[in-house]
C-alpha cells in the first residue's frame, strides 16, 4: 500500500476527524463509514499520482460506462456501481441528457428508455418490456421513485455519500432531473455515444 492510502486509513479511523475533511480521500475504501477494512487492491498508482498533484483538491473521478453497460469510477479503484436493467437504463438515459430531464414529461423519453432497456437487459419480449416501461415512465407511479431511490442507494453503498451527490440525478432550479457531474467526464460506449435530442 502507499504511503497515501496507509496515511488515509490512520487519519480516517481517527473519531476527531470529520467526513468533511476526507471526503474526496475516503473514496479509497468501499464504505464510508469510519472504521473500515482497507481493500489494497482498489488502491492504485493513479489515485496516489492525483494526491501528490492536486493536494487537497484531489478530482473527481470518470463514470465510464463499458460495452457491457458495467459503471465504473476507475479514479476510485474501479469500483463498479451494481445496478438492475430497469434502474441502470434510467440512469443511462438521465446522463445522456445534461440538460435535465423534467419527470412530468418523462414519457417523452420512452422510446429512448426502451432502446436503452433493450442494450442493457438484453430482453426482447415486446409486451414484458412495454409493461415495464408504462409504468417507469409514468410520473404519477411509484415505479420512478424507486428505481431513482435504488439509484441513489446503490451509490452511496459504493462510495462517500458526499460525493456520490455528485453521481446521483438530483433536482435543479429548474426542477429537471440531472447528474452534477460534468458530461466531459462521462463516457458511453458507442451503441450509446449519441444523446437524443427533443
Amino acid at each position: 500500500m502507499c504511503d497515501f492510502a496507509l496515511g488515509v486509513y490512520n487519519k480516517a479511523n481517527n473519531k476527531q476527524n470529520t467526513m468533511d475533511d476526507y471526503k474526496q480521500y475516503y473514496l479509497l475504501f468501499t464504505s464510508s463509514s469510519f472504521g473500515c477494512d482497507v481493500d489494497e487492491s482498489i488502491v492504485d498508482n493513479e489515485l496516489c499520482e492525483s494526491y501528490e498533484t492536486y493536494g487537497d483538491n484531489l478530482p473527481l473521478s470518470r463514470l465510464e460506462i463499458d460495452d457491457d453497460y458495467n459503471i465504473r469510477l476507475p479514479q476510485f479503484g474501479n469500483v463498479q456501481i451494481d445496478l438492475q436493467p430497469l434502474p441502470k437504463a434510467l440512469y443511462i438515459l438521465i446522463l445522456r441528457h445534461p440538460e435535465g430531464i423534467r419527470l412530468k414529461y418523462i414519457s417523452d423519453y420512452k422510446d429512448e428508455m426502451e432502446y436503452i432497456y433493450r442494450s442493457v437487459s438484453l430482453r426482447q419480449n415486446p409486451t414484458v418490456i412495454r409493461r415495464m416501461l408504462d409504468d417507469i415512465t409514468n410520473p404519477l407511479s411509484d415505479g420512478l421513485n424507486k428505481n431513482l431511490s435504488i439509484i441513489r442507494a446503490a451509490f452511496q453503498k459504493s462510495i462517500a455519500r458526499e460525493t456520490a451527490e455528485y453521481y446521483i440525478p438530483t433536482r435543479s432550479r429548474g426542477q429537471e432531473k440531472l447528474v452534477l457531474l460534468d458530461s466531459s467526464l462521462i463516457s458511453f460506449p458507442y451503441s450509446l455515444d449519441n444523446p437524443v435530442k427533443h
